[in-house]
């Protein structure tokens, strides 16, 4: 089995080249292993990583729940850093030094539903569906936690704002709310009824990485 899906650099210049393997990877001298919180039994997903002229090396990283199908390698802010995302398990990794101090983390967002960048801006967006998280540069820049009842989905991310939509309410779902969310800060520009009845909260800093 191989994850079809190429990487995807988001328009980023990047400082490696990756591609998936086959999982039978035995083959492989695996370097890199990315483990799912508390579980480290597979299934995983290898990827290849190659940064020109300083090292090669394989990462085999865990896999979600099998329900959660999104999948897929990415470019990040940062030249040095790819986003994996495996069966809706994310992690950062950096290329360069995969092993060493702040060599990878795993965002905040459990099942990962989708990663965008937002056009024009060194910054990306990924989602479950309840929260939401952005990175730059330096890393994890913010979070909305309990954004949404369910269902959230971002459906543009352009001009320094990310669009979507969401469900607030019960277990009926009965609001489906349009928000705008400043992609720089994380600042709720429409759709703050998510804030002010379900107890969304702006997370930034340490606090934005926490679970």
């Amino acid at each position: 089995m191989v994850d079809t899906s190429p990487f995807d650099s988001f328009g980023f210049q990047v400082a490696f080249a990756c591609q998936a393997l086959p999982t039978d990877a035995a083959r492989h001298d695996v370097e890199y292993h990315g483990w799912s919180r508390g579980r480290h039994t597979g299934p995983w997903l290898y990827v290849e990583i190659d940064v020109s002229g300083e090292r090669h090396w394989v990462g085999r990283f865990e896999r979600g729940p099998a329900d959660y199908p999104f999948t897929g390698t990415f470019g990040c802010p940062h030249p040095d850093y790819l986003l994996v995302a495996a069966s809706g398990q994310a992690y950062v990794v950096n290329a360069r030094a995969p092993q060493g101090s702040g060599g990878w983390a795993q965002p905040p967002i459990m099942p990962v539903l989708g990663v965008r960048r937002v056009e024009g801006t060194p910054l990306v967006v990924l989602w479950d569906f309840q929260d939401m998280a952005a990175y730059g540069p330096e890393g994890l820049r913010w979070r909305l936690s309990h954004f949404a009842t369910d269902g959230l989905k971002v459906t543009e991310a352009r001009d320094g704002v990310v669009r979507g939509t969401l469900w607030l309410g019960g277990y009926e779902r009965d609001d489906l709310v349009t928000f705008q969310v400043e992609a720089s800060t994380g600042r709720v520009l429409v759709g703050s009824e998510a804030l002010e009845r379900h107890g969304a909260r702006l997370l930034t800093g340490q606090l934005a990485a926490r679970g």
